[in-house]
């Protein structure tokens, strides 16, 4: 199951919009928004830039590691 929350926090945590951060992973606004809330789920190519962007691995946002 994808980790919206875990977009929240590092949004929080580095200050940013929900635009800046969807800028950051070449998506939508709304796209972000629906990921932090649960709503959505991304595609393999989405996830794998959100993971270089925000630097949590795959597996973290997947809910399949946990962080340490």
């Amino acid at each position: 199951m994808f980790r919206g929350d875990l977009l929240l926090k590092w949004r929080m945590k580095n200050g940013l919009s929900q635009t800046e951060s969807a800028q950051k992973a070449n998506i939508t606004q709304e796209y972000w928004h629906a990921l932090e809330n649960g709503k959505r789920v991304p595609s393999l190519n989405v996830l794998h830039v959100i993971s270089v962007v925000t630097g949590i691995k795959k597996a973290v946002l997947l809910g399949e590691e946990n962080i340490c």
